[in-house]
């Protein structure tokens, strides 16, 4: 799901309309959509920021596109993918020794002008050698607990290429609704279907006979019971 900052909506005569992508006029989405698993498909072992901007890319590639859009995306291929999110404990002490040595030979170089000089790629080997790995290793582990350098491990690849289009539509529809204190659905059809699903979500519903069939009235996230924490997304 969508955070509220990656939301796209636009309000026509009191209408709230989510950003929505159409067969007709981006039908071209369909060939980013197929990039884009392909940058999470062979990125296995990249930082998630690299990935990211990858898609970036990609999406800039259509000079409509807003920046959330792109942000939007990311999260949901990060929503299919799992990450390597490191050792908080582990590589915050890691920080702090290296950090602590290249101190105690500062100042780091790349000529050397002084006594005092030290040459910064012989301190990156010095350090290294006392942590029992190499200068390249060590970088890697050093912010691994920082989101944005976490290493992508696994991706779950959509069944086929328009299902990220389609989950896309489904998030931002479901972003549009954060703000909701009610939604009102009239159905004529298999209301059953509609209740059964409102019960599964723990959702708080009234439902009413109309002429045509029935009124469900769902509470929304914005209402009033939001206030006692009884109520949430599921």
């Amino acid at each position: 799901m969508l955070t509220k900052e990656l939301a796209i909506a636009s309000y026509v005569d009191g209408q709230v309309l989510p950003d929505r992508l159409s067969r007709n006029k981006h039908a071209h989405y369909i060939d980013y959509a197929k990039e884009m698993c392909q940058v999470y498909r062979s990125g296995i072992g990249t930082m998630r920021k690299t990935l990211h901007q990858e898609i970036q890319k990609i999406l800039e590639a259509d000079p409509e596109c807003p920046i959330r859009r792109v942000g939007a995306f990311c999260k949901l291929l990060d929503d299919r993918s799992e990450f390597d999110a490191g050792k908080p404990k582990t590589t915050a002490q890691l920080r702090q020794r290296v950090f602590r040595q290249a101190a105690a030979l500062h100042p780091l170089v790349a000529n050397v002008e002084s006594v005092l000089d030290h040459m910064y790629l012989d301190v990156q080997d010095k350090i290294a050698q006392s942590e029992n790995t190499t200068w390249q290793d060590l970088k890697q582990q050093l912010f691994s607990d920082i989101i944005e350098h976490h290493r992508l491990t696994k991706f779950n690849e959509p069944e086929n290429d328009t299902d990220l289009l389609a989950r896309y539509n489904v998030a931002q529809t479901q972003a549009a609704l954060f703000d909701a204190r009610q939604i009102v659905v009239e159905a004529t059809g298999d209301w059953k279907a509609i209740l059964r699903y409102a019960k599964l979500a723990q959702l708080m519903h009234r439902i009413e006979p109309i002429p045509s069939g029935y009124r469900i009235t769902l509470d929304g996230p914005a209402s009033i019971l939001r206030g006692t924490h009884r109520y949430g997304f599921q």
